[in-house]
Order: C-alpha cells, then sequence, then structure tokens
C-alpha cells in the first residue's frame, strides 16, 4: 500500500494558536534557549491505493479550509532549523486518525489506514536544541515518536501476533 503525506498549516493571516500554545508550553518550562517563535502544521499520513485526484480532493475538501488553511502534498520545505514532529507510536489510540478514516470512507468510498502527527517549525534554535524541548514538553515518548525531519514512512508498522 502507498503512504500519502498531507501538510495543513494555519494561513499567514490566520494565526497559529498551536504553535503560541507550544511556545507558551516552552516558556513556562523554563527551557534555553527558546525558539523565538513555531510555526506548526497537522500531518496526516494516509495509507491506501488512492490516485492523485482523491489525495487533492481530501487535502482541499476534507482536511483543511480554503481560507484558513494552507496545503502541501508530501512534505513542505523546512522553515526552520529547529524542525520536529511529533506521531502516535505504533499502537496508540490515534482519534483524530479514526475520524479522518470514517470521513474517507464516506467521501470516497475508500478504506484507508490514516496516522496523524504535528510539525513544530521552531525559529531561532539548533535541531538539537529543538529534540530537547521536544523531548522535554511536546511529546511524551511513552506514546510519541519524535522526529527530526519530515515523517514520511513507505508502510505503516505491521503488528505481531500474541
Amino acid at each position: 500500500m502507498t503512504v500519502h503525506r498531507i501538510e495543513v498549516r494555519p494561513a499567514p493571516k490566520a494565526g497559529d494558536p498551536v504553535g503560541a500554545a507550544a511556545l507558551e508550553t516552552i516558556r513556562a518550562a523554563h527551557l534555553s534557549p527558546e525558539p523565538d517563535h513555531i510555526d506548526t502544521a497537522r500531518v496526516y499520513l494516509v495509507e491506501g491505493e488512492l490516485d492523485a485526484d482523491a489525495i487533492d480532493r481530501l487535502a482541499g475538501e476534507l482536511l483543511s479550509h480554503p481560507v484558513t488553511d494552507e496545503v502541501v502534498v508530501g512534505a513542505s520545505r523546512a522553515y526552520a532549523t529547529g524542525l520536529i514532529e511529533v506521531h502516535p507510536l505504533p499502537g496508540v489510540m490515534d482519534p483524530d486518525a479514526l475520524v479522518v478514516e470514517s470521513a474517507v470512507e464516506a467521501m470516497l468510498g475508500a478504506s484507508v489506514r490514516v496516522r496523524t502527527g504535528i510539525r513544530y517549525d521552531m525559529h531561532g534554535v539548533s535541531s538539537d536544541d529543538a529534540q530537547r524541548i521536544a523531548d522535554a514538553c511536546l511529546a511524551n515518548t511513552l506514546v510519541h515518536d519524535i522526529h527530526t525531519r519530515p515523517h514520511h514512512p513507505d508502510a505503516f508498522p505491521a503488528g505481531h501476533d500474541h
């Protein structure tokens, strides 16, 4: 099965409340250095046999709003040196993914598997500092994977027998 990647980030004039909240969390933790600001994007990994038109339709009609969001199919360029992505570990409940799977079924009649994540582009910090910040307050390493580049697996991990 093919894994498609879709990023949805707030349009510049829409503001980024998730990025602002992350920055406040970092400040409250008194981590140094702290980023100047943070741009975020919602990341959707969709595993299924969908053509480019179906992916564009999902990206434009289901996962984003044409006025308040910008969409990239694939991975957008790095906006900052401190790029971090946080994704649930395999087997961890991903309720947003379940909702998207149901919506894709209703919209396209296609059965897909979805994993979600959030991308943080941290301005004013190094990649190592961004990793340390993510470990400290943007993810729980018991339930999240932290990536230092856009995560786009070839396939979703398969479970094993009990």
